[in-house]
């Protein structure tokens, strides 16, 4: 694995952990994540692209509309903020 792969992959994991969100599943050669945090199912997906970017997206389903939406934004900045954007 890239070291950008590593780096992303760890920071997708801090961000989970950051907001209690329970990993329960890892599979690095897929990239996948799943985890759950209160009645919402999160996945996550950490795939490296042909232009050598990494691409990370966040997806929660399960809760109610504006808990998923808000947990999903709240990845996505807990993400950022472990990469320095």
């Amino acid at each position: 694995m890239s070291e950008r792969f590593e780096q992303s992959w760890q920071a997708a994991k801090g961000a989970a952990s950051d907001l209690d969100v329970r990993v329960t599943s890892e599979d690095r050669q897929s990239g996948t994540l799943r985890g759950t945090a209160g009645p919402s199912s999160v996945v996550i997906t950490v795939v490296p692209q042909a232009d050598q970017t990494i691409q990370v997206g966040f997806s929660v389903t399960g809760g109610s509309s504006t808990q998923d939406s808000s947990l999903q934004q709240g990845l996505t900045n807990a993400y950022r903020k472990r990469m320095g954007r």
